[in-house]
């Protein structure tokens, strides 16, 4: 995921980041997709060989989709903050 984003200085995409997301809840039984995104700051870049801890939070289903929040960190450095609302996927 780092090859071509910013070649010498390399970083995680932001995009990817919010992927790991859906992956940890797709491990976990769930079958997401992100519907909606209230908020994602991006507080410090995740560069090749960073320990990544993720935290995830979801709440109970609702009719529009499955709320979570979640924080990815290395080390004491907080790396992204999201809140938004998953749909699950009526496949698999």
């Amino acid at each position: 995921m780092f090859q071509g984003h910013f070649p010498g200085d390399a970083i995680a995409p932001g995009y990817c980041l919010l992927e790991l997301i859906s992956e940890v809840l797709t491990a976990s039984a769930h079958k997401p997709t992100i519907k909606t995104i209230q908020q994602a700051k991006f507080h410090h870049p995740l560069r090749p060989g960073d320990c990544l801890d993720i935290d995830i939070c979801l709440e109970p289903a609702t009719p529009t989709g499955l709320p979570c929040e979640a924080m990815l960190r290395c080390g004491d450095q907080l790396i992204l903050e999201f809140s938004g609302t998953f749909a699950e996927s009526q496949y698999g």
